[in-house]
């Protein structure tokens, strides 16, 4: 919701980095007890709570309010590897099976089906 709020111009850079200090503070003495580090927590549960999250973020949105430098990050972050093939893009996205997407979906063309399938200059 914070970085939601930034991305709408809703809250300064400054006031971002502020409110995001308080949060990772509050959640460090939230992990913490006067015994030492908190008790195991289920993978399991932090992953289902992180999906949730994921959900509910307006990736358009965000996409769109992100400068070009930001949206970069953004592909590092969940597109790790794009392998091009004479008929079709593999993409690896982190945490999911690999897609197979045809070149005409993202608006290229199959050069060996335009020349007949004969690659190469003539």
């Amino acid at each position: 919701k914070l970085l939601q709020l930034y991305y709408a111009d809703q809250i300064s850079p400054d006031g971002f980095h502020a409110e995001e200090q308080r949060i990772t503070a509050r959640l460090t003495a939230l992990a913490t007890t006067d015994n030492g580090p908190a008790p195991e927590v289920d993978i399991a549960d932090q992953f289902e709570t992180v999906v949730t999250m994921l959900a509910d973020i307006d990736w358009d949105t965000v996409w769109d309010a992100a400068t070009d430098s930001e949206r970069r990050v953004l592909l590092d972050e969940f597109v790790p590897a794009v392998n091009v093939h004479p008929d079709h893009l593999e993409v690896e996205v982190r945490g999911a099976p690999k897609l197979n997407v045809a070149l005409h979906e993202v608006g290229l063309r199959n050069r060996s089906v335009e020349n007949g399938g004969v690659e190469g200059g003539t």
